[in-house]
């Protein structure tokens, strides 16, 4: 039977397939998102303000100079409360990528063993009178309690 091919980090050899590379490949996944739907919001920004600077315009022209007549301001505004409603969607979506980017990267820190310390510690449980609470460890950096919490 062929040895598994496999990549390695410090200490550790990790196989292509497995946890290790599905949590890899979604973290690469969601990363993509995440930067399209920050790509996104950024152009939305900008349609955004071109909306209302071309409703003040509009305005101006239309109670301003009475150039147009004023059910004109009513594409401006649509078109801005339009955009507000699908500026929110790529809000969320993005949000929603950046939090999922961070469960991968919290997910390959489990698995390579770099967790401890980046978690809840759990110190406000801690009773420093009880005669095992540091031999059992389970309060602290590196803790169970933390490694439970992650």
């Amino acid at each position: 039977m062929a040895p598994r091919p496999c990549w390695c980090i410090p200490g550790h050899c990790v196989p292509e397939s497995g946890p290790h590379a599905e949590y890899s490949r979604r973290l690469a996944t969601s990363r993509a998102q995440a930067a399209l739907w920050l790509r996104q919001e950024r152009v939305l920004s900008h349609a955004r303000l071109a909306v209302f600077a071309a409703g003040l315009a509009i305005g101006w022209l239309a109670f301003g100079t009475h150039a147009l007549e004023p059910v004109w301001m009513l594409a401006p505004v649509a078109g801005f409360a339009a955009l507000v409603v699908v500026h929110d969607r790529a809000i969320r979506a993005r949000e929603r990528a950046d939090r999922a980017v961070a469960h991968f990267e919290a997910g390959l820190a489990r698995l390579e063993e770099r967790w401890a310390g980046l978690g809840n510690r759990g110190e406000r449980h801690r009773d420093a009178s009880h005669p095992y609470a540091d031999d059992l460890d389970l309060f602290g950096a590196g803790s169970l309690f933390e490694l439970v919490c992650h």
